[in-house]
């Protein structure tokens, strides 16, 4: 699953702070996935990221987005 590195690929110069704000997900959740703390993610969120990056959530958990033209 590639979740956690597509969001720090995705999230580019956008600051966990800035992220947060734009998906409404606490900053503290995002550092959970990101750090490999939290392996499944709710639904809900997943959506949020899904919407904020414009992709979908199978691209988002199962593409490495860093290889893909998006």
């Amino acid at each position: 699953m590639y979740l956690k590195n597509n969001i720090l690929f995705l999230k580019n110069t956008m600051t966990f702070q800035q992220l947060a704000e734009l998906t409404k997900i606490p900053k503290t959740t995002l550092f959970d996935i990101t750090n490999g703390n939290v392996q499944n993610p709710r639904l809900d969120v997943l959506i949020k990221l899904k919407e904020a990056f414009k992709v979908s959530i199978d691209d988002l958990v199962f593409t490495d987005l860093s290889k893909k033209e998006i």
